[in-house]
């Protein structure tokens, strides 16, 4: 009965590879999401791309400010007043191409100008530009505008692709932390299993009921025990030092692990609703929506813009100036007398670097073409794969469960046999051998399982629900 005691009470140690202290603190992986998306440097790098598009919007809306000018010069020599002129004026750029513009000068003196002259109480003035070929349609202020509105929704895309490729890589991290904090507890229990039969033969042996040999194969299974859990040890030291990295909190201070705080526990269930999840998420997103399809599609509009403005350099400048002028004892009004007028002309002879423009614009054009049709490929075939390696792979999680609990039937009934002097230490450790690896596979299909669920959310294009 002593004999049996033991052998139950060692399998109840080994059956329970991932029971925990009362006073550890459990990581959940969505907790530990939240914070990397909120305080991880490269969130908040990915968070100021939006910020810098908006300022890149204000920056190309400031070309449509209007402006306050002003200037005086006077002249005096031998007592004698050359002139004294003043100008005041505003001018506004209007989005249509055209630009307004109305002022006030006042030029007087003896030696100045005729044609700058004007009557004692100065000369008020207001009118318009319109361009009436090039720069009608579309000119360099306003594309850089409607460029620098789509880069506002391209810096937002951005953002997701950039966020999305660090909580892969930190989710990654995570269950590698958990897939060493498994194997670490697997281990540590065969040591504690392989030194109580250890003991076990020793006794036996002191009893003579089993060969000396059975003692040191017992003792050098215990050694060889030591050895794994050492390097599981080390295995489960890297994995959580990889995961402090990704650990910061709110004022930008990193953070590092404790030895009390552990993984969450998983089981094959909780990631079968996870893959349900993940499909309906596949069905209500489809490809066209992930960020780096709608980063290329607006990188293609921009392009369009800039073709755009490229075919309108090919037009001839034909700009026409109107200002109607009158005096400030007069009442303000327009007078097809008083006015000032002019037209400005230019036409190039050989549009070469119009056409030059336009050619490296469309080349520009099919690369983009090219490198989305590429990349909607790549995200089509690796859904379609992933779907179908998770299937796979949650079916090989439930195989492998049974075969370890097959190999712990095994395990028991052998150490049953050897405390009935039936079996040797030998086929005992044969036996435990087989459940060990076959637990150590079970776990490593468990991290293989939720690295492709994640890895299918990526290609989805939503990391977090």
């Amino acid at each position: 009965m002593i004999r049996r005691f033991i052998v139950l009470l060692s399998l109840l140690c080994w059956m329970l590879p991932g029971a925990r202290a009362a006073d550890t603190t459990v990581l959940e992986a969505a907790a530990f999401l939240q914070m990397v998306e909120s305080y991880h440097p490269l969130a908040q790098r990915a968070r100021l791309e939006l910020d810098k598009a908006e300022a890149g919007l204000l920056k190309a809306q400031g070309a449509f400010d209007p402006q306050v000018y002003g200037s005086t010069s006077w002249k005096q020599l031998d007592d004698k007043e050359y002139y004294r002129q003043w100008e005041a004026g505003i001018q506004a750029p209007l989005w249509p191409g055209m630009s307004f513009e109305a002022g006030y000068e006042n030029n007087t003196g003896g030696f100045i100008n005729p044609e700058n002259s004007t009557v004692n109480n100065g000369l008020l003035f207001a009118g318009i530009s319109v361009p009436l070929l090039r720069g009608l349609t579309t000119d360099e202020r306003r594309t850089a505008v409607r460029r620098a509105r789509l880069e506002v929704v391209r810096s937002a895309e951005l953002q997701q692709l950039r966020l999305n490729d660090l909580l892969l890589d930190a989710v990654n991290a995570y269950w590698s932390w958990w897939l060493s904090y498994q194997l670490r507890a697997v281990q540590q229990n065969t040591l504690d299993l392989s030194y109580d039969r250890w003991q076990f033969a020793r006794n036996l042996f002191l009893l003579g009921d089993v060969a000396a040999i059975d003692t040191l194969e017992a003792y050098a299974q215990w050694q060889n025990r030591k050895v794994d859990l050492q390097r599981a040890q080390i295995q489960f030291v890297r994995a959580s030092y990889r995961l402090s990295n990704f650990l910061w909190n709110e004022e930008g201070e990193p953070l590092f692990l404790s030895p009390d705080v552990v993984p969450q526990s998983a089981s094959e269930a909780d990631f079968r609703a996870e893959m349900t999840n993940i499909v309906l998420l596949e069905t209500n997103v489809p490809v066209a929506k992930h960020p780096q399809l709608m980063n290329l599609n607006l990188q293609r509009e921009q392009q369009d813009l800039d073709l755009r403005l490229r075919r309108e350099m090919l037009k001839p400048v034909l700009n026409v100036k109107y200002n109607f002028l009158t005096t400030p004892q007069n009442d303000v009004g327009l007078s097809m007398r008083d006015y000032r007028w002019g037209v400005g002309f230019a036409l190039p002879l050989a549009y070469r670097k119009q056409r030059a423009d336009i050619q490296m614009t469309k080349i520009t054009q099919l690369e983009t073409d090219l490198q989305r049709d590429q990349q909607e490929q790549i995200l089509e075939t690796n859904r379609a794969a992933l779907r179908e390696t998770v299937g796979q792979v949650a079916d090989n999680l439930s195989s492998f469960g049974s075969i370890a609990t097959n190999f712990s039937t095994l395990l028991e009934a052998e150490q049953e046999k050897f405390s009935m002097g039936e079996s040797t230490v030998f086929l005992v450790n044969a036996r435990e051998n087989q459940y060990l690896q076959s637990m150590q596979n079970w776990y490593h299909l468990h991290f293989e399982l939720i690295s492709n669920l994640y890895l299918w959310r990526w290609y989805i294009g939503k990391m977090t629900d």
